[in-house]
């Protein structure tokens, strides 16, 4: 795997994390304003659903990298090793399939967002931010899910025996 290709991994994977902070940071301060200032916090409930969603679709990015998402490890595991790269091109292939579909149509979902001016119910900020947002990180689920799929089609992916595993100090 280049250099690049591992440096924009740990980009998407530094974004997920980030927003995730921002959404945890958002809702504790709601609920902090909420009871102890008997306030609430203007678009904290809008902002915190919105970036919800851009976090599992960046999130969705590092576990089609990963290979983290929902597989048959049972059958995988009892299977010889033919068997065992065509579970991993099938289900990848699906996976890729599916994201593409998926990809297809929340464009649209963005277009239709960014056209119809939607805002947030305090701040009136623009809803299709939230949503294009998001997209870039579907976009990099679609991209890292094709890599997967082509990295073990040319058999050099790491299957998660042979990964290499990392002890705890």
């Amino acid at each position: 795997m280049s250099r690049a290709f591992q440096r924009a991994v740990a980009v998407v994977e530094s974004i997920a994390a980030a927003v995730l902070f921002i959404v945890t940071v958002l809702s504790f301060s709601a609920v902090i304003a909420r009871y102890v200032f008997n306030t609430g916090l203007p678009d904290a409930f809008d902002g915190a659903r919105y970036l919800l969603g851009v976090v599992i679709f960046w999130g969705l990015a590092s576990a089609c990298h990963r290979g983290d998402n929902i597989t048959m490890d049972a059958v995988w595991a009892l299977s010889p090793k033919p068997v065992k790269w065509l579970l991993d091109v099938f289900s990848n292939t699906v996976v890729t399939i599916g994201l593409a579909f998926l990809l297809w149509k929340f464009t649209e979902k963005v277009i239709d967002t960014w056209n119809a001016n939607h805002g947030t119910i305090d701040l009136d900020l623009p809803v299709a931010a939230f949503y294009a947002l998001a997209w870039v990180g579907l976009l990099a689920a679609q991209i890292f899910s094709a890599a997967r799929l082509l990295r073990i089609l040319r058999g050099r992916e790491d299957t998660p025996t042979e990964a290499p595993v990392h002890a705890a100090d």
